[in-house]
């Protein structure tokens, strides 16, 4: 996982493990376990992962992305 992710899946997991406390069901718990684990997969291969990520920017907003634009901005771009 990006480090600039690990916050947000802090978060998450902390907020998913407060509710399965109250409410003794563990649904949204592994719910987000499986979300957080499909996004470290795909970040895996970090090269690879760029590449989704400005592909997908330039597919949704039909510019090219520029070469030396930071991956945070890429992302944010595409709401990834």
């Amino acid at each position: 996982m990006l480090p600039e992710d690990r916050d947000a899946f802090d978060a998450a997991y902390e907020a998913a493990l407060s509710a399965a406390r109250t409410s003794l069901d563990l649904t949204e718990l592994f719910t987000i376990l499986e979300h957080w684990r499909r996004v470290a997969a795909l970040q895996e291969d970090r090269d690879d992962f760029r590449r989704v990520v400005r592909r997908a920017a330039e597919l949704m907003t039909g510019k090219r992305v520029p070469q030396d634009e930071p991956l945070s901005v890429t992302r944010a771009k595409v709401g990834m």
